[in-house]
């Protein structure tokens, strides 16, 4: 019976429900490519057309931008630590506080920038989304995914009166900002930008050792924004 809650507990966890004491031993984030995941998604838009240079915010150990360079694409990386394997895996990386800014190194005229599960770590994503805007080539993107706190979890755990953090999903501890797709959409608007794209994906349940289709298609809103008044 121990085992069985255990491994039970441990497949939650690893979905985002609950603490995750039990499912994160390691720093960097789980690679989500089930279809459909926020990571599936970049990436499937991102096969569009032509080879792009791509700035990846948030790069954790840098698998995300190591499956776009396989695609053709130019990755630099920017973090507040260097992981193991994040050099290897990008054509560069630079360690920085996003909370601080957008440091200089990454230079500019980027064709996309991608923000996979990064602006709700922020103080200040409008400020953020401010400064990626102006480090887009013409016609550049912006991809972002953020979690969705009008998903039926959280309504439920505040509902029940049992709001508090945990080690990943909604409630991640690292969590500073919560938008539903009204809120988030209404940030692009006053950030400049406007949505050009958007799609909303399920659990992640790969990362809990099961693939297939996810149960909700609520949890996550998927949001391509580009610069206001461009095609």
């Amino acid at each position: 019976k121990d085992v069985a809650m255990d491994v039970v507990r441990y497949r939650m966890h690893k979905v985002g429900f609950g603490t995750g004491d039990m499912a994160f031993g390691e720093r960097g984030y789980d690679l989500k490519l089930t279809t459909p995941s926020s990571h599936r998604k970049i990436l499937t838009w991102l096969a569009e057309g032509r080879p792009r240079r791509i700035l990846d915010l948030g790069c954790s150990d840098g698998r995300l931008g190591e499956l776009l360079r396989l695609e053709g694409h130019t990755v630099i990386g920017v973090d507040t630590e260097k992981l193991d394997g994040v050099g290897d895996r990008l054509d560069g990386f630079v360690e920085a506080d996003l909370n601080r800014g957008l440091p200089d190194e990454v230079g500019g005229e980027y064709d996309v920038v991608v923000g996979a599960d990064v602006l709700e770590h922020l103080v200040d994503p409008g400020a953020m989304l401010r400064q990626i805007r102006d480090r887009l080539a013409p016609r550049g993107v912006i991809m972002v995914s953020v979690p969705n706190v009008a998903h039926w979890y959280p309504r439920l755990r505040v509902a029940a009166g049992r709001f508090q953090y945990e080690r990943r999903g909604i409630f991640d501890a690292g969590h500073l900002r919560f938008f539903t797709r009204r809120s988030f959409e209404r940030l692009v608007k006053e950030s400049g930008l406007r949505v050009r794209r958007r799609s909303s994906v399920g659990l992640p349940l790969e990362v809990a050792g099961r693939g297939g289709p996810a149960p909700s298609r609520l949890l996550r809103a998927v949001g391509a924004v580009d610069r206001a008044g461009l095609a």
